[in-house]
This record gives C-alpha cells, sequence and structure tokens, in this order.
C-alpha cells in the first residue's frame, strides 16, 4: 500500500480517540485520521480519555507525552489500569519528542509517534494501528463437547506429551 491510498473503512469503522494539546499538532493528527476515512475524538482530560474509550471502543488511541503538563507514560498506566482483566488491550501512540523516548526509555506504550513527522508518515502509522486493531485473532470459543474430544485424543494415543496447563484448555 502506499500510504496516500485511502484504506477499507469497513473494516476500520472504529474511531481514533485523541488527547493531543497541541494544536499544530492535533490538526496534522486530524487530517491523517480524516483522510484515511475515519473519525477522531478528541479529548481534553483523563476523565473524557478513560469514559470515551469505554463507549467507543477506538481503534487506536492517541496521547501527547508533554511535561510537564501531560505525562504521556501516566495516562498509558491509567488506560492499562481502566481495562477489565482479560481484555484485548486498545493500541495507544505516544506522539513525542526524540529526548523524551531517550529519557523515559518505556516499553508501555504500543508505539512511538517522534516528532518532527509529515502527514503522510502520520497516516501510515495511524493505519498501521488501526489494521492492528481491525486483524486481531479472534479466538474461537470451546465447543460443548471438548472434554469429550479430549478424552477420544488421549484413548486413540494422539495426545501423546503430558498435560501442560499453559497449553491445555
Amino acid at each position: 500500500f502506499l500510504a496516500t491510498a485511502m484504506i477499507d473503512p469497513v473494516a476500520l469503522n472504529r474511531p481514533v480517540v485523541a488527547w493531543v494539546q497541541d494544536a499544530e499538532l492535533r490538526t496534522l493528527l486530524e487530517q491523517a485520521v480524516a483522510e484515511e476515512g475515519m473519525s477522531i475524538e478528541r479529548v481534553a482530560d483523563e476523565p473524557a480519555l478513560l469514559r470515551s474509550i469505554r463507549a467507543l471502543q477506538p481503534a487506536v488511541v492517541v496521547v501527547q507525552h508533554h511535561p510537564p503538563d501531560t505525562d504521556g507514560i501516566a495516562i498509558i498506566q491509567a488506560i492499562r489500569r481502566s481495562e477489565p482483566a482479560g481484555a484485548v488491550q486498545v493500541p495507544v501512540a505516544v506522539v513525542a519528542t526524540q529526548e523524551d523516548i531517550a529519557e523515559r526509555g518505556s516499553e508501555v506504550p504500543t508505539d512511538w509517534l517522534v516528532k518532527p513527522f509529515t502527514l503522510s508518515y502520520a497516516r501510515a502509522k495511524i493505519r498501521a494501528w488501526a489494521f492492528r486493531t481491525a486483524s486481531r485473532w479472534i479466538r474461537a470459543k470451546i465447543p460443548p463437547d471438548e472434554t469429550r474430544r479430549l478424552g477420544d485424543l488421549r484413548d486413540l494415543a494422539i495426545l501423546d506429551t503430558q498435560r501442560e496447563e499453559r497449553f491445555d484448555r
């Protein structure tokens, strides 16, 4: 794909939730999201961010790491604490400067968007993050007769390894 080609909006009907203070940066991200055929929900504070994530189940969340005003790492940690146990985590991208990345060295964000960047680069990153959400593997439901099926396989000696809790259902 070229960064200038639109992606299929059917696969990406979830919005982008963004908490970005810098007006120029916010405008660039809004344009990138719009050119991908997606919608953007702007929020102004942490409570609004957490409410939007719960209500909208976004494709991606973008937050600006802008100390001392906004600590992007603390915001991500708040998002992760608010997610239900075992739930699929929403991708969270942090917009920051190179110095912030070197200083923090954190692996908490899904990805970083390091300033300065172009509109095409922002579109490509948003596309990748959104596809990550749209293309997630969906776990199959355990069949109601799973216990019987596993018993039959053991009787046939097909399951010849010892039971290991981390792999067995």
